[in-house]
């Protein structure tokens, strides 16, 4: 699954609240490592990729980019993966 951006505010939002949120659990990332973390979440390999592919602009994003915006099997669907993907990167 990978979601779309027109820019990087939104991701860079997402790993800003990231460190937030696991420095309330006692992991203390770099924000450099959350954005990586936050790409991932949101389906690229790094913030690299995700910078790169929202520079190029060449698809349009995702419509239901933000999860609050999905329907609710879509939402959990995202959910799920994301869940997924932090905990294979905390492991």
């Amino acid at each position: 699954m990978r979601i779309i951006f027109n820019s990087l505010s939104l991701p860079k939002k997402a790993a800003k609240r990231l460190k937030k949120t696991l420095q309330y659990d006692e992991i203390f990332l770099s924000l450099a490592k959350c954005q990586e973390l936050a790409s991932m979440m949101l389906g690229y390999d790094s913030w690299h990729e995700l910078n790169k592919s929202t520079e190029k602009a060449k698809n349009k994003p995702s419509p239901d980019k933000l999860d609050e915006d999905c329907d609710f099997f879509e939402q959990s669907k995202r959910l799920d993966f994301q869940k997924k993907v932090l905990a294979e990167y905390l492991n």
